[in-house]
């Protein structure tokens, strides 16, 4: 396995480790923010409900507060004579739409109901023709009567719509709040409104959400255990608005965390292992690499030298160093070889270089067909300049022999035109 391999098998895992754990490290707190997140939209959009459902349940205690402490209704019952009576009432029902909401078109309804839950007269703010007391009315009435209750508040959801009314009881012989004790002669005032607004913004957070809202009589202890986000709020006196999401709801956000996460730890780690193994072949394994087949091919004798890029680094130096360290194991290669072919007395060539020169000498004239010669010399009495002088003066003279011979068969070659070798 080369050196890019490995570096790859090194570094990838390290890149997996490390990119996995950043995942999950940022995953863990990316659970806990989306939780908070949904939690804060989730508690603003209860605050949203429960600021339209006060906005309707307010017009309902201020409108009945006016009739209350004002004229108009008194002079309804008192002025049984005036045929404006009922247009009076009306106006005072449309003004105070109009003085209350932005939207002039709000569902108001005003029933005025007797002891025998028989509806003395009914007005509401609508263009309907035929319109007419709903029995929620009737309903509200006629408990009041049975739990003499002198204001009674209540809030009806149905499918489409929801209905917000409060009734309150006069006493129809003095227009005054009766006793519970003589409710005998008691009229309901039934005033009711429908929250569009509320009932609007209450599908958007249930589609939104897919959310279970309910209407409780009392907030919860505690979220409940499977419950991961909720939220209540409070619209009126022990009635409260409470508000869960469904449970796979979290469980589809975290789904697209978890696939956001996968692709950017997927993409980066495609980047970075790339990047890395750019930078590692570029700058690390290809300058190796390059050495070592320099290196081969200079051992193999199919290139001369190492040739390297003079830089600062490692790589440089380290082939600065091989190429150091080959060319002095060439000039010692060839220093041993022209020692073991050139005899260490008189620097002439020896035996070895004899018999190759001579076999080239002899290849070469027999494929031309041409004749060659050798001329043998020897030294007369070479052993008694031993025996007689010493070795010291028998090597000074053969050197000596050597030098003479060596400048004649050079001479003798340049006249020759370098037919025979030195």
């Amino acid at each position: 396995m080369n050196l890019s391999k490995r570096a790859s098998f090194l570094i990838l895992p390290v890149i997996l480790i490390s990119y996995t754990l950043a995942a999950w490290l940022v995953y863990k707190q990316q659970i806990q923010s989306l939780q908070q997140l949904e939690q804060n939209q989730l508690d603003h959009r209860t605050s949203e409900l429960q600021a339209a459902f006060n906005s309707y349940s307010g017009f309902v205690d201020a409108y009945q507060l006016s009739l209350i402490e004002g004229d108009v209704l008194t002079s309804y019952f008192r002025d049984s004579l005036n045929i404006y009576r009922g247009k009076i009432l009306t106006a005072n029902l449309e003004s105070s739409v109009e003085r209350y909401f932005r939207d002039k078109s709000e569902f108001v309804s005003l029933a005025i109901i007797d002891k025998g839950n028989n509806l003395t007269y009914y007005i509401e703010n609508s263009t309907d023709p035929f319109a007419s007391a709903q029995p929620e009315q009737f309903t509200l009435a006629a408990n009041m009567q049975n739990q003499r209750k002198l204001i009674h508040w209540q809030h009806i959801s149905k499918e489409e719509f929801s209905i917000i009314q409060q009734g309150f009881s006069i006493d129809s012989r003095t227009f005054a709040p009766p006793l519970k004790t003589d409710m005998e002669h008691s009229i309901q005032i039934i005033v009711a409104v429908k929250p569009a607004q509320f009932d609007q913004l209450l599908a958007q957070t249930e589609k939104r959400y897919s959310a279970n809202i309910a209407f409780i009589n009392k907030p919860p202890l505690q979220k409940n255990l499977t419950e991961t986000i909720s939220s209540t709020a409070k619209l009126y006196s022990d009635y409260y608005l409470h508000s869960t999401p469904a449970q796979d709801y979290l469980l589809t956000k975290l789904t697209l965390l978890k696939q956001k996460l996968f692709l950017i730890f997927a993409v980066s780690t495609i980047l970075t292992f790339a990047l890395l193994q750019f930078l590692i072949r570029h700058f690390i394994t290809n300058p190796i690499t390059d050495l070592d087949r320099q290196l081969t091919a200079v051992t193999e004798s199919r290139q001369k030298e190492i040739t390297y890029q003079k830089k600062n680094d490692e790589i440089s130096r380290l082939g600065n160093k091989f190429s150091k360290l080959h060319a002095e194991l060439t000039s010692t290669l060839e220093e041993t070889q022209q020692q073991s072919r050139t005899d260490a007395l008189t620097k002439l060539p020896n035996r070895a270089s004899f018999y190759e020169n001579g076999t080239k000498l002899l290849t070469q004239a027999s494929h031309q067909e041409e004749s060659a010669a050798i001329i043998y010399l020897d030294l007369d009495n070479f052993k008694f300049v031993n025996d007689k002088h010493g070795h010291e003066v028998g090597d000074k003279l053969l050197k000596s022999v050597a030098t003479h011979l060596n400048h004649t068969v050079t001479f003798f070659s340049q006249q020759t035109d370098n037919n025979y070798p030195q």
